[in-house]
């Protein structure tokens, strides 16, 4: 279950997250599927925030998707790898990976706006993605490497 939107629960498969939603109409219990481009067929993480539907791959791919029509919003390359879940504004949104690389993108386009270089050189090579992203006003929090976190003040991204 990735959350709820417009009075509907939204799930998405937790083995192929980007093979389609399902949702479920909280008062009438009605499901529906919704269909989603072939493209988030490689997606390695289905995450509702804010209202939209973010399939992340490990290619560094961000596509935001209606979850109501599955139509893609946009598809975007976020230059970082292997992201983990988003965090959003208004007027962005937060991906960033194991290392702490972060990229800002554009709610709207999907634009890269900003990035700041990963903080963890240790050199893993597992293939975990990135930790949740945290966003308290303007300041986000960025997990990175074992246990580090770094904050950067979104203004200024």
């Amino acid at each position: 279950m990735l959350g709820q939107a417009g009075g509907r629960l939204v799930l998405a498969d937790a083995i192929s997250p980007g093979s389609g939603l399902t949702l479920v109409d909280v008062s009438s219990r009605a499901l529906t599927a919704v269909r989603v481009p072939d493209k988030q067929s490689d997606a390695s993480g289905a995450y509702l925030v804010r209202g939209t539907v973010y399939f992340t791959r490990t290619s560094g791919g961000v596509s935001a998707v209606s979850p109501r029509t599955g139509r893609t919003l946009w598809d975007s390359n976020s230059t970082v790898e292997r992201p983990g879940p988003p965090a959003a504004s208004a007027t962005h949104v937060y991906v960033a990976s194991p290392s702490g690389r972060l990229a800002a993108l554009d709610a709207v386009t999907g634009k890269v706006e900003g990035t700041r270089p990963g903080r963890d050189d240790s050199g893993r090579t597992d293939n975990t993605s990135g930790a949740p992203l945290t966003l308290v006003g303007d300041a986000l929090y960025v997990p990175y490497g074992e246990r580090s976190v770094y904050t950067v003040d979104v203004r200024n991204l």
